[in-house]
């Protein structure tokens, strides 16, 4: 990898999860309030709601271990490459 690769790898590392989490918690705020409104209708859409919801808990978990996990090795990569 050259120089110029590492630090883009660094600062990705560094700067996706948190707005991955953002996005995440806001898309599962939206879909839940969605398909609360449409349960109330009557409409059979509560295995697609778990569905969805299992899939944004997933990609949430994923975004909190890019922080536990992304941050400190984004600093290491951009530290390293100085």
């Amino acid at each position: 990898m050259t120089k110029k690769q590492k630090n883009i790898l660094g600062i990705s590392l560094i700067a996706l999860p948190i707005p991955l989490l953002v996005a995440t918690l806001a898309s599962y705020a939206i879909t839940s309030f969605a398909f609360s409104a449409l349960a109330m209708e009557g409409t059979d859409v509560l295995m697609y709601a778990q569905i969805v919801r299992m899939a944004l808990g997933l990609t949430g978990v994923l975004s909190i271990a890019g922080i536990i996990l992304g941050i400190p090795i984004g600093v290491y990569i951009l530290v390293k490459n100085k």
